[in-house]
Order: structure tokens, then C-alpha cells, then sequence
């Protein structure tokens, strides 16, 4: 099924838990690309049913923590 046109499907609501200052700086940035955090995540959702694929590797933790020191 491509999810390309949402309107006529039936919606449900998701709810994450994620750390304060990660999400007031995720929203920040989305804001200044002109969307908010509900046009990401439907986005997200979309590009990952539509191509059955993260859109994006997943590290290891290891890859991770050289990522961050490396970023810092």
C-alpha cells in the first residue's frame, strides 16, 4: 500500500516519551524547516511502510558514542 494519500485513511494517536531539551531542540529545528513534530513523524512513518527500510543505518552503541565525541 503506498501511503501517499492520507486523507481518507483512519488515524491513530502515538504517544513517545522523550527527554525535554531533546525535544524542545528537535522542534526548534523542525520550525525553522517549517514543520512541526507531527508532519516529521508522519514523514518518517511514511518513507519507512513505503520503502521498508530505516531511512537511516543504525548504529551500534559503540558507533554511536564515537559519533557524539566526534560531533562534540
Amino acid at each position: 500500500m503506498d501511503y501517499k494519500d492520507q486523507t481518507s485513511m483512519q488515524k491513530t494517536q502515538l504517544r513517545i516519551s522523550v527527554d525535554e531539551d531533546l525535544a524542545k531542540d528537535v522542534q526548534e529545528k523542525l520550525e525553522m524547516l517549517g514543520l512541526d513534530q507531527s508532519d516529521f513523524f508522519i514523514g518518517l512513518l511514511t518513507n519507512i511502510a513505503n520503502n521498508k527500510k530505516l531511512p537511516f543505518s543504525k548504529l551500534t552503541n559503540e558507533e554511536e558514542e564515537k559519533a557524539i565525541l566526534a560531533a562534540n
